[in-house]
């Protein structure tokens, strides 16, 4: 049978009837009907490990980082194929996630396996071009999410993707459409990796900014000067300051160097959720990576074990895992997880001050490379007391956080600007499809 036969079959035998009108020699059809099978996955034993380290990809959901990029991080044998329940999937096809990781779907450039979380089409290519359905599919697949069912995780069946309808226009402007879809995203990810990158320099441009803030140049203009004019481009190193036998530069007038721990030290104030009233609770996931921002918070009649009782004005910082830089000075009373230490305020230091002081780049490196157990990594706070900050004055701190604050905010904005940008070429991309599936876009 000919393409333009099968695809007149397709079109008089699968009964899909649908309200959008498509061009005339489009037709609707179920995704079953341009497959040659829609293939189950699975994961073989892990206590065989004559099915492990082979030479065959066997991927998740978390392998697939683009519609298509695929990097698979296990392989197994042949034999683990063959005795498990597992199906190999042959290049150019495509998998679709059905459970966790829902809606991800990528084109496969080699032949591998899959967990049970996917399924492989194989498809029929006579009908439908690969690159087509993976772009149909990667818009379609999202109606995923609002229709998934199972309780704990949810999921589609495989009959559901069976009877998945698409619009199928004949195969030589399937392959049209591939072509000026991609023209058009091309364009698009130039831009987007633009922005991206514009994303990055302004993380750069805040690093530098507390770099020359706890160095005393925040208020040097002639060096300020020199650094907003990296806002559009910086690619400065951090600044480190040294300490190696006992030689420092110059210092600022009334600065001084001083161990973390001579100024401040962690509240015991100890809170029992089934004791007390109820608090506001600011766990680790209150807190905003890198921005030194509370995100939210929930009540402490919501936990059961013993919190700690912070203040307003108290510093918090997250000891669990310090790679993820979270530190915040709440502006009301609480209590918070065991895993935040609490620095009360002070009349001698700014904890606002010592916020953006943690924050720094080389603070966190310093607790990075501090960290004990494995599962859970900390960082003690015997530890943290011994790292080295150079302190102003109290009325020069505070001076600092304005500053600093007043930079930041400028970089807020740019960054929500981005922000909406990116957010806009998605958009764009997503009325790329629709245009391309309602056969406006050739």
């Amino acid at each position: 049978m000919s393409s333009n036969n099968s695809q007149f079959a397709i079109r008089n035998s699968s009964a899909v009837r649908h309200d959008s009108k498509l061009p005339n020699d489009w037709s609707w059809v179920r995704l079953g009907d341009v497959c040659k099978s829609i293939l189950g996955g699975g994961t073989p034993s892990t206590m065989n490990k004559s099915f492990w380290n082979g030479n065959i990809p066997w991927i998740t959901s978390a392998d697939i980082l683009g519609i298509k990029s695929i990097t698979p991080r296990k392989a197994i044998t042949k034999k683990a194929i063959e005795e498990s329940a597992t199906n190999l999937l042959p290049k150019e096809n495509l998998v679709v996630v059905t459970r966790v990781g829902l809606g991800k779907i990528a084109k496969n450039n080699f032949d591998m396996c899959f967990s049970q979380d996917s399924q492989g089409l194989v498809l029929n290519k006579k009908l439908i071009d690969v690159d087509y359905a993976l772009y149909i599919l990667s818009k379609a697949v999202q109606s995923f999410k609002s229709n998934s069912r199972g309780t704990t995780i949810n999921g589609v069946t495989k009959k559901q993707l069976k009877e998945l309808e698409i619009p199928l226009p004949p195969l030589h402007e399937q392959k049209k459409i591939v072509a000026k879809i991609e023209e058009l995203f091309s364009e698009l990810d130039n831009g987007i990796e633009n922005l991206r990158k514009a994303k990055e320099q302004i993380k750069t441009y805040r690093q530098s900014v507390l770099a020359y803030a706890f160095s005393g140049k925040l208020t040097d203009e002639s060096r300020m000067q020199n650094l907003e004019r990296r806002m559009n481009g910086v690619n400065s190193a951090f600044y480190t300051f040294t300490r190696q036998g006992g030689q420092h530069s110059a210092l600022p007038e009334g600065w001084k160097w001083v161990k973390l721990g001579e100024v401040i030290s962690p509240s015991k104030e100890r809170f029992e959720p089934k004791e007390n009233k109820r608090q506001k609770f600011i766990g680790l996931e209150h807190i905003e990576k890198d921005s030194g921002k509370i995100i939210g918070y929930s009540n402490s009649d919501e936990t059961v074990s013993t919190k700690t009782v912070y203040r307003k004005g108290d510093l918090l910082y997250g000891k669990l895992r310090p790679y993820l830089n979270k530190v915040a000075v709440p502006d009301y009373d609480g209590v918070c997880s065991t895993d935040i230490l609490v620095f009360s305020k002070s009349d001698y230091h700014s904890n606002q001050f010592l916020k953006y002081r943690l924050l720094s780049k080389d603070f966190v490196s310093y607790a990075q490379s501090n960290i004990s157990g494995v599962h859970h990594p900390r960082v003690s706070f015997s530890t943290l007391s011994n790292f080295m900050v150079l302190l102003p004055p109290l009325n020069e701190q505070s001076k600092i956080v304005s500053e600093i604050e007043r930079r930041f905010s400028v970089a807020d904005k740019l960054e929500q600007t981005i922000d909406e940008s990116l957010e806009k070429a998605e958009q764009l991309k997503q009325s790329i499809l629709k245009q391309a599936f309602n056969g406006e876009l050739i």
